[in-house]
């Protein structure tokens, strides 16, 4: 999924995106449900949180 654009926070827990209807998803998403952004070339380890250099493609 792309990056988009967030709308309106709704209370504490939510935001409305910029998702277009042709996707047929909901706008809203729970915080808990996001998670950041990080550029192309750059690979997060999930058991560390540490930003590694992004593995060569497999062939």
């Amino acid at each position: 999924m792309s990056q988009y654009s967030i709308i309106s926070r709704i209370g504490t827990k939510a935001y409305r995106f910029d998702i277009p209807a042709s996707m047929g998803i909901h706008p809203v998403f729970n915080v808990e449900d996001l998670t950041p952004y990080y550029e192309p070339y750059e690979y997060v380890d999930p058991s560390s949180g540490d930003a590694q250099p992004t593995p060569p493609p497999l062939s």
